[in-house]
């Protein structure tokens, strides 16, 4: 197929010169120098090619590809790309991941289907014609066939290509010798890489390029691009960050790809195994300091010895004027550090000052953790600088003296006397941020002008907007920042994603996340939303991380606005944005000011009149207080999440109407689309709120603890009016109004496997039922429930339920107190069998219930009914009066049941 693809593509090449087509132009544009060329980055270790996105392409594949060269593209999700560049001392190594909305493979000319286009000036000369050095590869997508269209050359070239979500990747590896050239450090050449696209089967439709944008490069090498190698084998190359690292022994996100230096050598002793010692590093640079992290396997970590090593730890070496001595001079440095220890030693000039170590264990091994002054070891760093460099590990696995050796470079174990066995560093990159150095916070960031990124590819929009996209998991940018007032900002994200639940997290320089983010579908790749974060920031420079936790998003811009602490007082959502009776959506100035409010520990108030939400309001730890719960209304548009969620210590809400424009039916009762939702909060007040309508549960309590429920309006939900599970505790529920529920009307329930079970519940002074679907008061699980002084009526099933059921798996039931209750002409579904109170249980044990002085009249059925095949122990009635019943007064079957001056039973 390969050769029938090359005839093909040659047949069309000699068929439009001949017909005089413009395929071959007589007017090549002029070259344009690249102004950044693609930096290839040496690799020690072979890659094995696979189409994957491996860890050895980590922060790599950053050259975006956004010139369009034929046709046109509709979008980034129509086609854009990314790739990066790697070489070693045999091959060199090229990623392309690409985003296509349609991969076609169907062609038998290579060009015509989805796949790249590779070119190589080797002797670098720009010429406008091909000579015997330059190169024009193809590779399709799913083809292992390779068409180079000028020599031939395809010996020893290995491609493999795969599909990811929203697109594909090839990736290829091109011997040196193939090309006719011997790689070296620094050494550079013209290279370009298109992306052709067949979206609609046949012929090729658009194609998209990093340099060349006239689509003429097949033709004239000298509208290629430039790639520059760096690195050196036999060298380790030290990338440069932008962001100081924290010293604290973690291989955290800045370390991320970087701590691959195998250390193989065995220099002294001998080694049972990798698990017995083995261990790799990584080392970064900024202006101010050399970072180095040893990540070591080892069974045994021991720290018994006065001399340091003696123990577990490692040996550092550095020759920093790079001369390769024989002997130690004023500019080579021997260090050693232990684990567990904050003490070290330089052998030579005890040169120490300013240095910082840590230590951690993890599983299996150590990690050590260290940060030198430039300055200590008498040197400017400057980009591309080289200087001698090894790094030792020294096991001690029976106490006592040190028992082996292992060396990245150095095998013999006279590094300490002969500088020249060091090996060879490299400091790559420039440790000045870079575009434009620190930008000034307040104010808008352009997404794209991070100072550096790993993975993230930048893209124009159909208008010349700049913006960046391919956010796999762990891409991220850095920027750095410089913030001229300390206190509260409010991070303002535009963003877009074709599909939900897209996730990143803003981080500090310590990769501690400030705030995370979670956002929905925008409608496409370029339909633009705003999300926002609240955080604290010191005063000056800085470096924060935008860090994707999910793939598919893309980022415009994110905009630091001060928050100013506003005057003593409640903050109004009105000073936010929020605007009553105007029928736009208020939720994103809900959420601005319910963070001010939290951050400065103010009450939000929210003014008469109607606000939209479109999605679920969260208030954590704030009050929260309306005009009344017949002057205020917050009113949910999307009947699938409209809950106000509740959370953290003290929160309250206040006077107010909660309703949802429309409902759905109940459904899984998920609580999103409650009207109020608690959760795992304590010290809550819900007071003289007006509920009304919800797809599900009115008030969902789940793991409350020393609350309370009071003076509120309850009615036409779709589920309990107010519900209490997962161990909710010391709650009382008092004066509320429940009506016209789609089931209980205040409901106690514990399941089984949710653990702890509901208690020490007060339910006083409530009136409920008026037509509700289910029960009026039920305790289906718990204990210590006080019900006193409540009406109950007019429900389907019976007004007071009390029980343990094997239908739902609940838990059991103890210690329930039944005090000057009325229950009226409940159980209005004859069919029911309900009584006005059911003592029911068909599992477990169900024990210690006592009714006194209750009014129990006009019951559809039964007065009372106790029954069920689970234990039922002790029942106490005392002092009550049953009457007007359509069944029996009682109906007791089961228990022992003690009665005292009961009248009607």
């Amino acid at each position: 197929m390969m050769m029938n693809k090359l005839r093909r593509k040659i047949a069309v090449f000699l068929s439009v010169a001949l017909l005089g087509g413009s395929l071959f132009a007589q007017n090549v544009p002029e070259r344009v120098f690249a102004a950044n060329p693609a930096n290839a980055s040496y690799t020690p270790t072979e890659i094995v090619v696979d189409g994957s996105l491996d860890t050895a392409w980590n922060g790599k594949v950053t050259e975006s590809i956004a010139k369009v060269s034929l046709g046109t593209v509709a979008g980034s999700s129509d086609l854009s790309g990314s790739f990066g560049v790697m070489w070693d001392s045999s091959y060199v190594y090229v990623m392309a991941d690409i985003t296509d909305d349609v991969v076609q493979n169907d062609s038998s000319t290579i060009s015509d289907d989805d796949g790249i286009d590779l070119y190589f000036d080797m002797n670098h000369n720009h010429s406008a014609t091909y000579g015997a050095d330059d190169f024009m590869y193809q590779f399709g997508y799913g083809e292992t066939a390779i068409v180079e269209h000028k020599h031939n050359a395809t010996a020893g070239i290995t491609v493999a290509s795969a599909l990811r979500t929203g697109g594909y990747r090839i990736e290829v590896k091109i011997p040196w010798s193939t090309l006719g050239k011997t790689p070296s450090s620094s050494m550079t050449f013209g290279f370009d890489l298109m992306i052709n696209d067949d979206d609609t089967g046949g012929t090729r439709d658009s194609q998209m390029a990093w340099s060349d944008g006239t689509a003429n490069a097949y033709q004239s090498p000298s509208l290629f691009g430039d790639a520059s190698l760096t690195g050196a084998p036999g060298a380790v190359s030290i990338p440069s960050t932008s962001t100081p690292i924290t010293v604290d022994g973690s291989l955290d996100a800045a370390w991320s790809g970087k701590v691959i230096q195998p250390i193989t050598k065995v220099s002294l002793g001998s080694i049972a195994g990798s698990s017995d010692l083995s261990g790799s590093f990584g080392v970064m640079w900024d202006s101010s300091y050399v970072y180095v992290m040893a990540d070591i396997t080892d069974d045994v970590v021991q720290n018994d010895s006065s001399t340091i090593s003696d123990d577990d730890g490692i040996d550092l070496y550095f020759d920093m004027n790079h001369n390769h001595s024989t002997t130690y001079g004023a500019d080579d440095f021997m260090y050693q550090f232990g684990y567990g220890e904050t003490s070290f030693v330089e052998h030579k000039h005890n040169a120490t000052t300013g240095i910082t170590v840590a230590s951690a264990l993890r599983t299996g091994g150590y990690r050590i953790e260290v940060k030198i002054p430039w300055s200590t070891l008498g040197k400017t760093p400057t980009s591309n600088m080289t200087f001698g460099f090894d790094l030792m590990i020294n096991d001690d696995d029976t106490g006592g003296t040190r028992d082996s050796q292992i060396a990245w470079n150095d095998g013999t174990a006279n590094a300490y006397q002969n500088p020249s066995l060091f090996g060879d560093a490299l400091l790559t990159g420039s440790p000045t941020p870079t575009p434009g150095g620190y930008q000034t916070v307040p104010g808008k960031v352009q997404a794209e002008s991070y100072a550096s990124s790993n993975g993230v590819a930048q893209f124009t929009s159909g208008t010349g907007d700049v913006y960046v996209g391919n956010t796999l998991p762990g891409n991220g940018m850095n920027y750095s920042l410089h913030v001229q007032t300390a206190g509260y900002y409010q991070v303002v994200f535009r963003v877009a994603a074709p599909s939900s639940d897209r996730q990143f997290e803003l981080r500090n320089a310590s990769g501690t996340a400030l705030a995370a983010i979670t956002f929905n579908n925008t409608g496409g790749w370029e339909n633009w939303t705003t999300v926002s974060a609240t955080v604290s920031l010191p005063v000056g420079n800085q470096s924060l991380r935008i860090h994707s936790l999910t793939q598919g998003w893309n980022i415009d811009w994110l905009d630091f606005v001060y928050l100013t602490p506003p005057p003593p007082g409640p903050i109004s959502v009105t000073a936010c944005g929020a605007t009553a009776n105007d029928q736009t959506d208020d939720l994103a100035a809900f959420n601005l000011c319910s963070a001010r409010a939290k951050l400065f520990d103010r009450e939000l108030s929210i003014p008469s009149g109607n606000f939209i939400l479109s999605d679920i309001i969260t208030f954590d730890g704030i009050t929260v207080r309306g005009a009344g719960k017949t002057l205020t209304t917050l009113t949910s548009t999307n009947p699938e999440r409209g809950s106000i969620d509740l959370r953290g210590d003290g929160v309250e809400l206040r006077s107010l109407k909660h309703t949802y424009a429309t409902v759905v039916p109940r459904g899984n009762g998920a609580n999103e689309k409650n009207s109020i939702t608690l959760y795992d909060t304590a010290n809550f007040t819900i007071d003289n709120v007006w509920v009304y309508k919800a797809s599900t549960a009115g008030i969902f309590i789940r793991n409350g603890s020393n609350g309370t429920i009071s003076n509120n309006t309850v009615e036409d939900t779709n589920a309990d009016g107010i519900h209490m599970t997962h161990g909710s505790s010391y709650i009382t529920v008092e004066n509320n109004y429940v009506t016209s529920v789609g089931d209980d009307c205040i409901a106690v329930v514990s399941y089984t496997p949710d653990g702890p079970r509901v208690h020490n519940i007060t339910i006083i002074g409530n009136d409920v039922g008026y037509d509700s679907e289910a029960r009026g008061i039920s305790v289906v699980g718990g204990a210590d429930v006080t019900i006193e002084d409540n009406e109950i009526n007019n429900t389907r099933y019976a007004g007071i339920y009390i029980s343990v059921e094997a239908e739902w798996n609940t838990a059991n039931v103890d210690r329930i107190t039944l005090t000057g209750n009325t229950i009226d002409h409940t159980g209005t579904y004859a069919a029911s069998g309900h009584p006005n109170v059911l003592v029911y249980c068909s599992q477990g044990n169900l024990d210690e219930i006592t009714f006194n002085n209750n009014l129990i009249i006009n019951a559809v059925n039964s007065g009372i009914g106790v029954w069920g095949g689970g234990t039922i122990g002790d029942v106490y009635f005392n002092y009550n009066t049953v009457s007007g019943s359509g069944g029996s007064a009682t109906n007791i079957q089961k228990g022992t049941i003690h009665l005292n001056n009961n009248t009607g039973f």
